[in-house]
């Protein structure tokens, strides 16, 4: 007899994911507990009320029920959003796609507890219901959370030690500042040191100087009127013994030449010795020690002439147009007179030094006005950049460093002007030349 070997149970697809049923031999009860064991939250609620209509114990436990039973007797699903519009938004993207994948929403557990869940599932418009599956992301979201804090906190530290640090910045910049303008000082300190050696050396230089070149030139200017009257005498000689067409030479020269030169020659060695011993006192009164708070009456006229005298070399070979006009009518000042003939000397020989042809002038003025004396330097030489103007008044700041300059002249000359009571002031423009002012407070009552 033939036997028929049994075709076994046939396994059909239900409606809702994941609920494989087996028709016979306990195939939905099989289907029960993969659907209860699952270590995700399963669920199917109806679209209107939320009403659980069936899950499993995992989703139950995530709400804080102790059985799926429980959870689907008590909970609206709808009731427990803490954004009561997170639930629209939820259906309207369902209705609109028909499914979703990854949506997370806050919800409200039975002992009050918040939690954060993300969804994936469908709806069933014609079924009346929406399924899925859910999983608890609280913990990702408190440590994202926890790590949103900490990068706040971070930035804010951040941020305050940036601040900090600026105000670091901005301290250091001023103590280098400070610290710049105190190196400043001392290295200023240190070259009028230096020049003041230099004084005092030349002083000494000149001192034993001038006893050797004052004798000799006092000789001369003593036996020049002697020389004179001698030469005067032997040409009346000559003129009474030599016969009219008679010229015999001397010194290479005939003698009506040399008869007519003879006196222009003596006139010019005595101007010469004049003129060195002029220079030696000038010299001398430059480099004497004295004391930068000394207050004399100063004749001005006298210190221009006398800071010409020993410009005067300079000038000659730097133009050949420099000119003085000097006022007959000035007050005297109270000041010290070498430090201000030492100014004259400084602005002479900047002037000197920015000629650049021959056929430039230099010009030096001096006048009074309301108790006041004025002296202008004034030069036809290149002039002075416009960024470089506000500056020239500056310690260190020179053009010239590579010429030697040491950016000490100007601030020297304004820094004695200020000492005196007064004040120095530049006008400049390129290709216009340079004018430096100087005002001085006349001595009260010394008015012409």
């Amino acid at each position: 007899m033939n036997q028929k070997r049994h075709p076994g149970p046939k396994l059909r697809h239900p409606q809702r994911p994941g609920a494989w049923r087996y028709s016979r031999n306990g195939g939905e009860e099989k289907y029960r507990l993969i659907f209860n064991d699952a270590q995700v939250g399963l669920f199917r609620s109806s679209i209107e009320e939320g009403k659980i209509l069936e899950s499993n114990d995992c989703l139950a436990r995530m709400f804080g029920y102790r059985s799926r039973k429980d959870f689907a007797a008590e909970a609206i699903i709808s009731r427990l959003y803490v954004d009561p519009e997170a639930r629209g938004r939820l259906l309207g993207l369902l209705r609109e796609q028909g499914e979703v994948q990854g949506y997370e929403a806050r919800f409200y557990r039975k002992d009050g507890g918040k939690i954060w869940l993300r969804y994936s599932g469908r709806i069933h418009p014609g079924k009346g219901y929406i399924e899925g599956v859910v999983v608890d992301v609280t913990e990702q979201k408190l440590t994202e959370s926890a790590l949103r804090a900490a990068n706040r906190h971070l930035e804010q530290r951040v941020e305050e030690r940036t601040l900090a640090l600026r105000r670091l910045n901005r301290k250091l910049k001023a103590e280098i500042v400070e610290h710049s303008k105190t190196a400043a000082t001392a290295l200023e300190r240190q070259q009028q040191l230096i020049q003041a050696d230099k004084m005092a050396s030349l002083g000494t230089l000149l001192s034993g100087m001038a006893h050797e070149i004052n004798n000799p030139a006092g000789l001369i200017l003593v036996n020049v009127p002697v020389l004179k009257d001698a030469v005067e005498d032997a040409l009346e000689l000559l003129d009474e013994r030599l016969e009219p067409g008679e010229n015999p030479r001397i010194a290479g020269l005939p003698y009506g030449r040399m008869r007519e030169r003879l006196p222009k020659i003596l006139e010019t060695v005595e101007r010469s010795a004049r003129r060195i011993g002029r220079t030696i006192e000038d010299l001398r009164d430059f480099s004497r020690k004295s004391d930068p708070a000394e207050r004399v009456p100063v004749d001005v006229n006298a210190r221009i002439d006398s800071a010409a005298r020993l410009c005067r070399r300079t000038l000659k070979e730097a133009t050949g147009h420099f000119h003085s006009y000097l006022s007959d009518a000035l007050p005297r000042v109270a000041g010290n007179p070498q430090r201000l003939e030492q100014v004259l000397v400084n602005l002479l020989l900047n002037a000197a030094q920015a000629l650049g042809d021959p056929e430039e002038a230099i010009e030096v003025r001096s006048w009074s006005a309301d108790g006041d004396v004025f002296i202008r330097v004034r030069d036809e030489g290149s002039g002075i950049a416009p960024e470089d103007l506000p500056r020239v008044l500056e310690p260190f700041f020179t053009t010239r460093r590579k010429l030697g300059g040491t950016g000490l002249g100007l601030w020297l000359c304004a820094s004695i002007i200020e000492q005196h009571g007064g004040e120095l002031s530049i006008e400049s423009a390129p290709g216009e030349g340079t004018r430096v002012r100087i005002r001085l407070p006349g001595l009260a009552g010394d008015a012409p």
